[in-house]
């Protein structure tokens, strides 16, 4: 295993462990939570619940959550997407300095 395919699979392990923590922090049976499990009815999504955004593209939810009335998920997920972009975007950063070497 090379070493770009070994820091892959670390970062695809962290993100499964971050989204398996998001999901544990968020409450069932809240509405914020029956809201997540909605599919959306527009957008590039449409037929996707919030929740499989969420994993599959934080960015687009968190912009949908700023722009879009009514809100396409709740408060809490949008905050976890927030964490999850900004994780991404240091990784990114990390990564880039590390090619620059």
């Amino acid at each position: 295993m090379t070493t770009d395919e070994a820091k892959r699979v670390m970062r695809e392990v962290e993100e499964a462990q971050a989204r398996r923590a998001r999901d544990e922090r968020i409450q069932m049976n809240t509405p914020g939570e029956v809201l997540d499990h909605t599919p959306l009815s527009y957008g590039i999504y449409t037929g996707k619940t919030p929740n499989d955004i969420a994993e599959r593209d934080p960015d687009y939810l968190c912009w949908a959550y700023e722009e879009w009335t009514p809100k396409p998920c709740s408060e809490l997920l949008y905050r976890e997407c927030l964490k999850d972009v900004a994780e991404s975007n240091r990784q990114r950063r990390v990564e880039r300095y590390q090619a620059e070497d």
